[in-house]
């Protein structure tokens, strides 16, 4: 039921988008990527589309959770690109799936199981396209007990190694309560109950903004679909 529900908010905000670049010619084109999680007891629940993703910080190892839906992602599972070469390639910002682009969207959603003091980070590309895996694991592990700091260590090497993009994060510990620090007015949380929590994360939308396409283009790069 709770997966049903994720899907079900997924599927409604896609065809609201959808519909707004429908009704308008200036948004054409426009759509976005999503992280959301529901927090309850020791379980996770998510729902993904596109390049934003989950990690899992857990007794000094990290673990993504979601799985990239790109065309880069594609070639690294089909053993045309190693992780390395991924990063630095030129197609690596096509999308294969994304939120408002079609009438209807395929939405990832699984349950994982939780442990006291897992670190949950939620992060669009605009963190790890300039932070490498290894990178993120030190920073999260040197912050494991201050998940603000580290959410703010995050966006500074990200801004250090070059800054493109949009730096959606947000680290949550999961425990009795919930900690978390927001950089982005695309994130954000509600509290659902003493157990259940939920969070999201995404993108701006990759579309020209009226009146400030300027804007949009200096805090992320233009991005490009993948055909269908």
């Amino acid at each position: 039921e709770l997966l049903k529900g994720i899907r079900l908010a997924i599927s409604e905000t896609n065809q609201s988008i959808y519909q707004a670049a429908s009704d308008n010619a200036e948004y054409k084109g426009m759509g976005t990527t999503v992280v959301a999680i529901l927090l309850s007891g020791p379980r996770i629940h998510i729902g993904h589309v596109g390049d934003s993703r989950l990690y899992c910080f857990r007794q000094d190892r990290l673990s993504k959770l979601t799985k990239d839906h790109s065309l880069v992602q594609d070639l690294v599972d089909r053993g045309l690109y190693t992780e390395e070469q991924a990063r630095a390639a030129s197609v690596s910002h096509i999308l294969t799936r994304s939120v408002g682009l079609k009438v209807q969207v395929e939405i990832d959603a699984l349950t994982a199981e939780l442990q006291p003091d897992d670190l949950l980070l939620i992060c669009s590309d605009g963190l790890t396209d300039m932070v490498p895996d290894w990178q993120i694991r030190e920073i999260l592990r040197d912050h494991a007990h201050r998940p603000g700091t580290a959410v703010t260590k995050l966006i500074e090497t990200a801004n250090y190694h070059g800054g493109r993009g949009n730096n959606s994060g947000k680290v949550a510990k999961t425990c009795a309560h919930l900690l978390f620090s927001s950089c982005s007015r695309e994130v954000g949380c509600r509290t659902e109950g003493p157990d259940r929590m939920a969070l999201t994360a995404s993108t701006r939308y990759f579309s020209r903004i009226p009146g400030k396409a300027n804007q949009a283009r200096s805090i992320r790069r233009p991005r490009r679909l993948f055909p269908a």
